[in-house]
C-alpha cells in the first residue's frame, strides 16, 4: 500500500487511483541555462515516482512536463527579439536539459515534454474560459490578470489570500496601473519594451494583444491538455508558492468540476556546502562539471553512482551537496555493483519462485513516502553480509538476481556496463587466475597492477574471481 506527505494537505495519505490512467505533471526547466543538480534531484526524483508507479501499475501511467522556453529570463539573453531566435536559443538548452536527463537514465520525458510556445492557442482559449467565468479582467494597456477576490481560500494549507504578495520567485514584478490587488497575478503580460511576443484576442475587447503568456498559466494549460486527469503534480519545494497555488486557483476556477491535482509531491532544497547555489556565489554545480571530472579534483562520477547517491537522501529533507559527502557513498555503490557482478551470470528465476532477500523490506520503505533513504540503507547492510560470504548458493544467487532486477526497474542504479568485462581484459583476468593457482605471484601481481590502472578488481576465494572486476567511476 502506498502513501505518502500530500503537500495539499500537509499530511501523510494513501494513494488511490481514481482514474484508470494515473496522470503525473512535472513542472519542467526554464530553458535559458545549462541546469544545475539541485534541479536535476528533483527530475531524478520525479522520475523514481513515476517509475515505482509504473512499477506497481503496468500500462497505466502517463508522465509528462513542460518546458517552459518564454520568460524574462530568456527574452533578456535574446540577441535578437523575434519568434525564431527565440526557437534557436531555447532548443540549444532544451537540448542540453533532455541530454542531461538521458545520462541520468531518464528518457521518459524525450517525446513527453511540452513547450510553451507551441501552446499559446490553448492558453488563449485557457484564459477566454477564465473570462467567460468571471475571473480574470484586462487592463487598459492589454495586460490581463486573474481575480483574486473571487477567491476565498487558498489551496495549501498555511497560505491565506493576505499571503500572497509580490511573491513570485525570481521572476521580474512590475505591475502596471490598474492591477486591483498585489495577489492578482498575470495571465497575459504585453510587453514593456520591445521583446518577442505573440497575440491573442481579448476576450474582454475581441482586440488583438500582443505579448506572452504569465508563468502560472503555462502549467495548468498544458497539464490540463494533455492529461485526462492530474492525479500527482511534483516540484521543487520553491514552487509551492506562489506558483502552484497559482496554478489550482486558475484551473479549478476554469473548471470547477475537476480538481487540479490529487496529490501533491514537493523536492525540498538542495544547498552546496551549507549554502544555497547561486551565480553570484560560484557555487552552481552541473552534471557535465561531475562527469567530467572538472573542478572536482580529478574525480569524474558514474551517473549510476550520482542518481544513488540523490536517492540517499529523502525527498522532503533539506539535503546538502559536497564532494567529501558523495565520496563517502562510494564504497557502498561499488559494493552494490560488485555484488550484481557476482550473481549476474546465473539465470533470473520468477520473482515467486525465490527466496526473499531484501526486496520486501526496501519496498516496505519505499511505500511509506518513498523512504529511498531508508532502503538504500538496508539494502546495504544486506550487501554487506553477502559480501562477506565466501560461497552462495546457486539459490542464493538467482534470488538475488531477481530482486536486484526487479529493484532496478524503479531505482535504476545498477550498471550493467560496470561489469561488461571486454574480451581483452576477461583473457587477462583468467590468465592471472592460472597464475595464481600456480603460486605464480608476481606474474598475476603484474596483471593486476596494469589492470587497476583503469578497473577496480574485487577477489574472492572462488574460481569466478575474474567476474569480480569493475570499471572506475
Amino acid at each position: 500500500m502506498l502513501k505518502f506527505y500530500n503537500s495539499r494537505t500537509n499530511r501523510i495519505e494513501v494513494f488511490h487511483k481514481t482514474t484508470e490512467q494515473i496522470g503525473i505533471y512535472s513542472c519542467g526547466p526554464t530553458v535559458y541555462d545549462k541546469i544545475h543538480i539541485g534541479n536535476l534531484r528533483t527530475f531524478i526524483f520525479s522520475d523514481f515516482v513515476a517509475s515505482l508507479l509504473e512499477y506497481l501499475y503496468p500500462g497505466n501511467v502517463k508522465a509528462i512536463m513542460n518546458i517552459t522556453d518564454v520568460d524574462d529570463k530568456i527574452i533578456n539573453k535574446l540577441p535578437s527579439q523575434d519568434q525564431e531566435t527565440l526557437r534557436t536559443f531555447t532548443d540549444t538548452y532544451t537540448r542540453f536539459f533532455l541530454s542531461d536527463l538521458n545520462k541520468l537514465l531518464i528518457n521518459r520525458y524525450d517525446d513527453n515534454h511540452m513547450k510553451v510556445t507551441d501552446h499559446i492557442n490553448d492558453i488563449e482559449k485557457f484564459i477566454t474560459t477564465l473570462a467567460d467565468k468571471g475571473y480574470c479582467y484586462e487592463l487598459d494597456d492589454g495586460n490581463i490578470y486573474f481575480d483574486s477576490s473571487k477567491i476565498e481560500n487558498y489551496p495549501f494549507p498555511g497560505f491565506s489570500r493576505n499571503a500572497h504578495d509580490d511573491y513570485e520567485s525570481e521572476r521580474e514584478i512590475i505591475r502596471p496601473d490598474g492591477v486591483r490587488d498585489s495577489r492578482d497575478f498575470v495571465l497575459w503580460k504585453v510587453p514593456i519594451k520591445e521583446e518577442v511576443s505573440w497575440s491573442i484576442k481579448s476576450p474582454f475587447s475581441n482586440r488583438l494583444i500582443g505579448g506572452r503568456p504569465g508563468w502560472h498559466i503555462e502549467c495548468s494549460t498544458l497539464a490540463c491538455k494533455h492529461l485526462k486527469h492530474v492525479n500527482i503534480h511534483m516540484g521543487g519545494e520553491d514552487l509551492k508558492f506562489p506558483h502552484h497555488t497559482c496554478e489550482i486557483l486558475q484551473s479549478e476556477s476554469a473548471n470547477p468540476e475537476e480538481k487540479f491535482g490529487d496529490y501533491w509531491l514537493h523536492v525540498h532544497f538542495l544547498t552546496v556546502d551549507g549554502k544555497k547555489m547561486s551565480k553570484s556565489l560560484g557555487n552552481m554545480i552541473n552534471l557535465e562539471q561531475l562527469i567530467s571530472n572538472k573542478d572536482n579534483g580529478g574525480h569524474s562520477y558514474n551517473p549510476y553512482f550520482l542518481r544513488y547517491y540523490f536517492l540517499t537522501k529523502h525527498y522532503r529533507s533539506l539535503s546538502d551537496f559536497s564532494l567529501p559527502d558523495l565520496e563517502s557513498f562510494r564504497d557502498a555503490f561499488t559494493n552494490l555493483q560488485f555484488l550484481y557482478a557476482r550473481v549476474s551470470k546465473f539465470r533470473i528465476l520468477p520473482i515467486e519462485q525465490c527466496k526473499t532477500m531484501f526486496l520486501k523490506e526496501a519496498l516496505e520503505s519505499i511505500l511509506n513516502d518513498f523512504n529511498t533513504s531508508r532502503a538504500l540503507k538496508s539494502l546495504t547492510k544486506k550487501i554487506n553480509k553477502f559480501l562477506e560470504q565466501k560461497e552462495l548458493t546457486d539459490w542464493e544467487r538467482n534470488s538475488l538476481l531477481s530482486e536486484l532486477t526487479e529493484f532496478n526497474t524503479f531505482m535504476k542504479i545498477l550498471d550493467p556496463s560496470l561489469i561488461n568485462i571486454p574480451n581483452n581484459v576477461e583473457t587477462q583476468m583468467i590468465e592471472r587466475q592460472r597464475l595464481r593457482k600456480l603460486g605464480l605471484f608476481k606474474q598475476s601481481d603484474e596483471i593486476r597492477t596494469r589492470l587497476s590502472q583503469d578497473y577496480i578488481i574485487y577477489d574472492t576465494n572462488s574460481d569466478d574471481s575474474y567476474l569480480m572486476i569493475i570499471v572506475k567511476f
